[in-house]
């Protein structure tokens, strides 16, 4: 949009020659297979351009201010460049996502219409913009691009506005020409989007506005009804468009900017204005007194202050699906930290049960063992119950899908367990936790309450031993993440599943058991899809997740039962290599409340989980009387790309 006819033809052709001079010099790199952003590439009309059109307006004015002179209001009014007389959303997200001056790149100009024409005739329109990238001589869009584009607020305002009305080049068309001509300038944007995908564009961010709510429209409550309709009609014919381009694997963020300026005139003052509407002249040259209004001094355009806004909406967006890979990590870290206990106290079964054997083959020193007189382990009926503490800590690395955290988590275990024989026992148990992983700067975070059921067994001789776990579980998430002023948040369910066994032959040393160890872990954790609640230009509808994982270790398991005879300890060391075989590989559908029929998809693949890392894992059972005892396990890993985590589990058992 651009308001004003400012432009002579003389003027114009110097414009056109600038613009497309810049244009051509404009040469993209090949794609690359991977989505941070590393360039935005703007197109459309005066909300995007940061000085296609105005700059050289400015530069005739300074190389002759007499000759020039009629330019000089305008290039004070937009001596940036920019419409809003300061920056716009273009350079707010670039800075928000640490974009260079040098790699944004802009093709949007003042005035544009969708399809070749401009408000100010003899001016490039959107078709010029794309044009540039069709055809296979054409430019190239990388994989790594933003593009960012706003179109179709001219077509609306020059068709609504009379001749001589609050548009200069206004038409001045009916309510009932509307869907006519609406579905034209969509048709137009749509060809246009669809070159630039062809053209390489894997990520776009579409903003859709609402003229007819413009203070330049307001004015004119006769004709604004036709703006917007007119808007409201292209735009539900791009989303619709847009779609199609979603599901063919382009990321599409369809913002409705009406709704954010909508919430602002709702409450100015929570936003930072004193005023949604449009400057007076007493803002002419003064920032400070712009910063105060919504709209700047031409009464279409946002101010620096309205555009970043803008800008901060669509970084939102942009950032909001690296919060969904780290959820259902919160319940993997619930499942495998359950596990890890389990397979802990079968480790400490192990011990007591193959003390017997080791005392045996110690019989050739008995002196040894006659320093101090073992505490009796419990005796009397085989079920014995126990109760514990459990907690641990950790955390991830960002990648190019999901946002690194850290993540605490505390809970407790109740459980029975019944032995079979001296050599085998049967267990359940069920454990409560909450893990809370905290992304980024703490403000978006994960808390969960997870509730899991395990059942598990071990046999073990006086070298070998069996161990197996199988687990169930359920979980609430309770998910915040910031909005730009208020907080999203949400509320899924998921459920965890885990099944896994080791097997391990110890030999007999000087005071130690040891001997190699091999196990295998599946565990699967699922979030069901889930729809935020919060600023409605913000929110989304997520759909399910699974994370599956296949965890296969080997290593060595070191026992030293003969440690502290008089207090019946029992301890063991496992120290292991793990990798997870099966590898993270995740698809997650989503999409904007606003714009439902606009699904992106989002895949996680994690290449670290292929990765060796280490784990060590050590326990003590020690006997209080003949009835009563006491047992430590913790687990940490070591060396894991991406990040480690640790765990442990305190409990106090009861033999009957």
């Amino acid at each position: 949009m651009a308001r004003g006819k400012i432009i002579t033809p003389r003027v114009c052709g110097v414009t056109i020659v600038v613009f497309l001079v810049a244009s051509a010099a404009f040469r993209l790199e090949p794609a690359k297979a991977q989505t941070a952003f590393t360039r935005t590439v703007a197109f459309g009309d005066s909300f995007p351009d940061t000085g296609n059109a105005i700059k050289p307006l400015v530069d005739l004015y300074k190389s002759d201010p007499v000759k020039f002179a009629y330019l000089a209001y305008y290039v004070g009014l937009y001596s940036t460049g920019r419409f809003s007389g300061g920056t716009n959303y273009v350079d707010t997200v670039s800075g928000l996502l640490g974009i260079a001056q040098a790699n944004q790149l802009n093709f949007a100009y003042g005035g544009a219409k969708t399809d070749n024409t401009n408000a100010q005739p003899g001016q490039p329109g959107f078709a010029q913009q794309w044009g540039l990238f069709a055809g296979s001589g054409g430019l190239r869009i990388a994989s790594t691009d933003l593009v960012l584009l706003n179109v179709t607020a001219n077509d609306a305002l020059q068709y609504a506005s009379p001749p001589g009305g609050f548009f200069p080049s206004g038409i001045g068309r009916t309510m009932a020409g509307v869907a006519a001509a609406a579905g034209y300038a969509a048709t137009q944007t749509l060809i246009g989007i669809n070159a630039l995908v062809a053209a390489g564009a894997r990520n776009i961010v579409f903003t859709a506005l609402d003229t007819g709510t413009f203070p330049l429209a307001t004015a004119d409550p006769v004709h604004a009804p036709i703006a917007s309709a007119f808007n409201r009609t292209a735009n539900s014919i791009i989303q619709s468009g847009l779609s199609s381009v979603a599901a063919a694997g382009v990321r599409v963020e369809y913002l409705d900017v009406s709704l954010i300026l909508d919430k602002i005139r709702s409450n100015p003052a929570a936003y930072g204005f004193a005023s949604a509407g449009a400057c007076t002249m007493a803002c002419y040259g003064n920032s400070t007194e712009q910063a105060k209004y919504l709209f700047y001094i031409d009464s279409t355009h946002l101010t620096s202050h309205g555009f970043a806004v803008v800008g901060e909406y669509i970084v939102n967006r942009l950032n909001a699906p690296l919060t969904f890979g780290p959820q259902a990590e919160t319940g993997a870290i619930a499942e495998m930290s359950f596990a890890q206990s389990l397979f802990g106290r079968l480790d400490m079964f192990g011990g007591t049960a193959q003390s017997g054997g080791f005392r045996q083959a110690m019989a050739y020193d008995p002196s040894r063992l006659a320093k101090a007189p073992p505490v009796q382990p419990p005796v009397g009926s085989p079920l014995s119950v126990y109760i514990s503490v459990d907690g641990g800590g950790g955390e991830q690395q960002s990648t190019t899908t999901a946002s690194g955290y850290k993540f605490t988590s505390f809970g407790g275990s109740v459980g029975a367990e019944y032995r079979l024989s001296a050599n085998a026992i049967v267990g359940a148990a069920f454990n409560y936790s909450k893990p809370t992983i905290a992304l980024g700067d703490g403000r978006t975070k994960t808390e969960t309450d997870s509730y899991q059921f395990g059942l598990y067994g071990g046999w073990t001789s006086a070298n070998f031993f069996a161990q197996g776990i199988g687990i169930v579980g359920f979980q609430n998430y309770h998910n915040t993440r910031p909005g730009v002023f208020d907080p999203i948040s949400s509320s899924p369910d998921g459920s965890t599943l885990a099944v896994g066994g080791k097997v391990g032959k110890l030999f007999d040393f000087s005071g130690v058991r040891a001997g190699p160890i091999a196990g295998l872990i599946y565990g699967r954790a699922r979030v069901d899809n889930y729809t935020e609640s919060g600023d409605a230009a913000l929110t989304l509808s997520v759909g399910k997740q699974t994370k599956e994982a296949l965890v296969a270790s080997a290593g060595a398991q070191f026992r030293f039962p003969g440690t502290l005879p008089a207090f019946g300890l029992e301890p063991f060391i496992n120290l292991t290599a793990e990798s997870d075989v099966l590898g993270d590989s995740r698809l997650i559908q989503y999409g904007a409340t606003s714009a439902p029929i606009i699904v992106n998809t989002l895949n996680i693949h994690d290449g670290n989980s292929h990765s060796v890392y280490g784990r060590v894992a050590g326990g003590v059972s020690g006997a209080i009387n003949s009835r009563m005892s006491v047992q430590v396990f913790a687990s940490s890993t070591f060396g894991r790309r991406g990040g480690d985590d640790y765990g442990g589990q305190a409990a106090f058992k009861i033999a009957f």
